[in-house]
């Protein structure tokens, strides 16, 4: 197999690649593969200012690739100790402390989001059908992807949520008119991930980073994901750049912070990964198995999707690519094949060499720019 497609990236890339072996016919990733693909990152990062990070893990253990560097004009080198915002993956954080709030029997997962908002906030509804907080976690609310009134001012457009408020959410839902009733359709849905966060932290009387770091990162030990980064995290954050090779501001998502306002490493990520698949023991990992279950099949843009997990496709076939942050570009993944009712993953080999070229390609018409 060849992966010395030669492309020159202008963002900050990390990937996760996860495998676990479900019949004798799947093979672990062998050691000339893993060298093939650090071959690819030295021919395509080594002499450059972009960088990326490739985390491997099977039932043998993990281990992180990498190279290039963390920022123009510096030495610095890129390892599983950088600090990447992760955007999307974020959402998969959200559903999984949704799930572990089920578990605790705080909130249920047929509980109409009117529920947990103040009286004034009109939470739009249809033909008698309210939204529910499992509409919001599985994409199917008939909330667009972005409110309407999302009209960012501060670092415009690179930075969209900074500046959107609590109040302006809550405007959007009391304005805004399903064509649809709840849990007829799936639509990605970042506003409705955001409100869920937002709900969520409301009920727990904190705020979202708490609430993620209590319930997620310290049982996993995943002690570098943060959003707000102390000192030594900041040392450590890879600087994203435009297609013009400018520095990119880190995005700020505060309300929207549900939607994808984290930032860790690969050495976290794998954690997480790991315990997704359970391949290292966690309480969570019950929890997480029901984020994996399929609740939508078929969609037209994102496959099969369980609780903000999605692509789920026959090996061979496209996995949807989430949307980068200007200058990043962030993937964790465990699931790449189909099964009748969850996520399962595939043989790590047939998603790391597609999922290479994949993001090669995405990245190089801007490179060219």
């Amino acid at each position: 197999m060849n992966i010395s497609t030669t492309v020159r990236f202008v963002c900050f890339t990390i990937l996760l690649l996860a495998t676990q072996f479900l019949a004798a016919a799947q093979s672990s990733f062998n050691n000339a593969e893993a060298d093939a693909i650090q071959t690819f990152l030295r021919e395509n990062f080594g002499n450059t200012n972009a960088g990326m990070v490739i985390g491997l893990v099977d039932e043998r253990g993990s281990r992180v690739l990498a190279a290039g560097k963390l920022d123009n004009g510096t030495s610095q080198e890129v390892n599983g100790d950088t600090v990447f915002e992760i955007g999307s993956v974020t959402k998969t954080f959200t559903t999984l402390f949704l799930q572990d709030m089920v578990e605790r029997d705080e909130v249920k997962l047929d509980d109409p989001v009117a529920k947990y908002l103040p009286e004034s906030v009109k939470v739009p509804a249809r033909n008698g059908k309210q939204i529910t907080l499992f509409n919001l976690a599985t994409h199917t609310a008939g909330l667009p992807r972005d409110p309407s009134n999302l009209t960012p001012t501060r670092g415009l457009p690179e930075n969209a949520f900074a500046d959107y408020t609590v109040e302006e959410l809550y405007a959007f839902l009391s304005s805004f008119a399903l064509d649809r009733e709840p849990g007829s359709k799936f639509e990605y849905s970042n506003v409705g991930m955001a409100l869920l966060g937002h709900i969520l932290a409301l009920k727990t009387g904190t705020n979202y980073e708490a609430l993620v770091v209590e319930r997620i990162c310290r049982p996993l030990k995943m002690n570098s994901t943060r959003i707000t980064l102390t000192p030594e995290l900041r040392a450590r954050l890879a600087r994203g750049h435009d297609q013009l090779g400018r520095p990119a501001p880190n995005w700020e998502f505060q309300v929207y912070d549900g939607a994808g306002g984290l930032r860790s490493t690969a050495n976290d990520l794998l954690k997480y990964v790991s315990a997704n698949l359970g391949l290292m023991p966690s309480s969570l990992t019950r929890l997480m198995e029901q984020t994996h279950l399929i609740r939508n099949k078929h969609t037209s843009d994102h496959g099969d999707t369980a609780m903000a997990w999605y692509g789920c496709y026959p090996v061979g076939k496209e996995a949807c690519l989430p949307k980068p942050l200007d200058g990043f570009c962030s993937e964790a993944f465990g699931c790449a094949q189909k099964s009748r009712s969850a996520c399962q993953p595939a043989p790590t080999w047939l998603v790391s060499e597609w999922r290479l070229i994949s993001i090669a390609r995405r990245v190089r018409s801007k490179s060219r720019k």
